[in-house]
């Protein structure tokens, strides 16, 4: 717990430092704008890098990466199973001005995985639908609460046969973003 702390500590200080001097949220959600992120992730608490690409005003193409750590529990088998993923993803994110500071967001994309089940090694593609918030704190700096679900079916083989596991996965956190022209 106390490394998550730490870690969001450090994901909010490089973000206000790096927005203290900026300020203009039209500007920020125009075409061929870029956005610099950090998600922090409430449930896991890693570290999630994050850029984005405005294609036009307020569409944008996103690009996130991460490496996950978890223990998998399949029916009829006695002991859990650890995982280790990196995962891919791209996302097309609508954003929906209000005129406001608030700025909803809502998305869909694609993920690829690298799994490391065991002593097995698989690829999945998976897909994503994400929805959130953001808030501009300054005109080129925003806050943005998101919930993301995924989902993939991950098929790995042994001797025995082959095992299917449910691939669904929850993330809420917050992203720290800084957006450039």
């Amino acid at each position: 717990m106390e490394t998550r702390m730490k870690k969001l500590a450090l994901a909010v200080l490089l973000v206000v430092f790096g927005i203290s001097n900026v300020y203009a949220q039209e500007a920020a959600l125009k075409k061929e704008t870029i956005e610099i992120g950090i998600f922090s992730d409430a449930i896991e608490g890693d570290l999630v890098p994050f850029i984005g690409y405005f294609v036009s005003d307020n569409l944008e193409l996103a690009l996130h990466f991460n490496f996950v750590h978890a223990e998998i529990d399949l029916p009829g088998v006695a002991d859990d199973i650890e995982q280790d993923s990196f995962i891919v993803s791209f996302d097309v994110l609508s954003n929906l001005p209000t005129g406001t500071r608030f700025v909803p967001v809502v998305g869909a994309g694609v993920n690829f995985s690298r799994d490391e089940i065991e002593d097995e090694t698989t690829e999945t593609v998976g897909f994503d639908l994400t929805a959130g918030v953001r808030y501009f704190i300054a005109e080129r700096g925003a806050v943005t609460l998101f919930g993301q679900y995924e989902f993939a079916d991950i098929d790995f083989s042994d001797d025995i046969g082959t095992i299917t596991a449910d691939g669904t996965a929850y993330a809420v956190g917050l992203l720290y973003s800084i957006f450039f022209q």
